[in-house]
């Protein structure tokens, strides 16, 4: 920032286990960007840092444990067939959108393929919310971790007082 004038108003963040982003900005400066009125997307993945790690749960998600595996329990039905055979063991499939966000915003028709780690959301934070949660019979392979099928989120979102 210059002059206390951000140079963008979206900050992506898409190598959560690189050390790139806690070296460019530091957590209080990525919350006070966000407070301000911008948007921060975070996507993570199973390796992701104890650095994103702490700043999702800033905003209510808790990232599962990087050695957790999602598994959907299912070997090879007919919609894993366009997903080559290298990667099909390590996805899992889901069409389970967040009722409020499918009758707003969108609905999908075929299954999303996601490859990552799950996470909680806090039940008592009102701005966080699921947007893509595991399919049924979705689980996890650490068995610490008590949610299963649809109490897995994959995909959240935050909805902040300025709306942004």
């Amino acid at each position: 920032m210059n002059f206390d004038e951000p140079n963008f108003e979206h900050l992506l963040i898409l190598a959560p286990s690189q050390s790139v982003v806690e070296q460019s900005f530091s957590e209080s400066e990525l919350l006070a960007f966000f407070d301000d009125g911008h948007n921060i997307f975070v996507a993570g993945d199973m390796l992701t840092k104890k650095y994103t790690r702490n700043l999702v749960k800033q905003f209510g998600m808790e990232i599962y444990p990087q050695d957790n595996v999602l598994s959907d329990g299912q070997s090879t039905p007919s919609d894993y067939d366009s997903i080559s055979s290298s990667v099909r063991d390590d996805v899992i499939l889901s069409q389970n959108v967040w009722s409020p966000v499918s009758k707003t915003v969108t609905s999908i028709t075929k299954p999303v393929i996601f490859n990552g780690v799950g996470f909680d959301i806090d039940e008592n934070n009102e701005y966080a919310f699921p947007i893509l949660k595991a399919s049924a019979l979705t689980h996890n392979s650490d068995e610490r971790i008590k949610a299963t099928g649809e109490d897995i989120n994959l995909v959240g979102g935050y909805q902040s007082r300025l709306n942004s």
